[in-house]
């Protein structure tokens, strides 16, 4: 018989895991290195338009339009993350569970294993 766990997580926790693991495949695609105008950046087009004209971030104009490279503009939005502190206090007051050993964590590009090595996550329930 497979061992099945079960693993506990707050909303948020779990939202910012997903945000992450989203994040890492976004960054390991080649579409990475492409180029967006106002139309095609993760922006609103006008705020692409200016943030382009104030140089928020590295743009070129090529005719009569602002082009960036897509990691330019995902690297100031991110620039630009809030994290609420209310939700970073929730979590401080949460009761701790036990952390597993670094060694644990099976690859560091896994959002779940980092988060179960960090103690942000626990394992309540397992069963052979």
């Amino acid at each position: 018989m497979s061992d099945v766990r079960v693993i506990v997580v707050e909303r948020d926790e779990l939202v910012r895991l997903l945000e992450d693991a989203v994040r890492s495949a976004m960054e390991s695609s080649a579409s990475r290195d492409g180029w967006v105008d106002a139309r095609t950046s993760p922006l609103p087009r006008r705020a692409f338009l200016k943030l382009a004209r104030e140089g928020a971030f590295p743009a070129s104009l090529v005719g009569n339009k602002f082009m960036a490279r897509r990691r330019d503009v995902e690297a100031y939005l991110e620039r630009q993350r809030v994290r609420p502190a209310a939700a970073a206090q929730e979590r401080a007051e949460l009761p701790s569970s036990p952390r597993l050993p670094a060694a644990a964590v099976a690859s560091n590009d896994d959002p779940v294993a980092q988060a179960l090595a960090a103690g942000r996550l626990r394992i309540v329930k397992g069963s052979k």
